[in-house]
């Protein structure tokens, strides 16, 4: 697993799915800290605002604070050089109108299709699904297996 700060927080607020809303309508990425009555912000700003309610949906509530925005976003690390940063861009598909999400290294200038089911923070695949040293006996990433085992378990 990935062991940036961001990356973490990433994966733990987005998990839990809650949007702290204050009184002017800015919209925070929130989870609790350990019971309902206590939760933390994305972004830890200090003092925490006013806060005039909590909500569970997060495909609904688009967060709006650009602290708890830069504190969500994904570092893409490259698979090669492992080297955190890497810029996503879009890559037009063929005889469509549609294009494919790719991740390109700002240091080494390696190009790889971001895998909707991989985690994009990854370390070992950079959101690919594939690691760098790619077998054909084990092809995925370790990021998607764990997340399949985390699914299993929580069933």
């Amino acid at each position: 697993m990935a062991t940036d700060p961001r990356a973490t927080s990433t994966i733990t607020y987005e998990t839990h799915q809650r949007r702290a809303i204050e009184p002017d309508g800015t919209v925070h990425a929130a989870k609790y800290a350990g019971d309902q009555q206590h939760f933390t912000l994305a972004c830890a700003v200090y003092p925490m605002p006013t806060i005039e309610r909590l909500v569970h949906d997060g495909n609904v509530w688009t967060v709006t604070c650009d602290g708890c925005r830069t504190a969500l976003a994904v570092v893409i690390t490259c698979p090669l050089c492992k080297t955190p940063g890497a810029e996503e861009f879009g890559l037009p598909i063929p005889n469509t109108d549609d294009s494919a999400d790719c991740a390109r290294c700002t240091k080494c200038g390696h190009t790889w299709g971001l895998d909707p089911g991989a985690n994009g923070a990854c370390t070992e695949c950079g959101g690919s699904g594939h690691t760098g040293r790619g077998t054909l006996r084990d092809p995925l990433c370790a990021c998607t297996e764990e997340a399949n085992e985390a699914e299993e378990a929580a069933k």
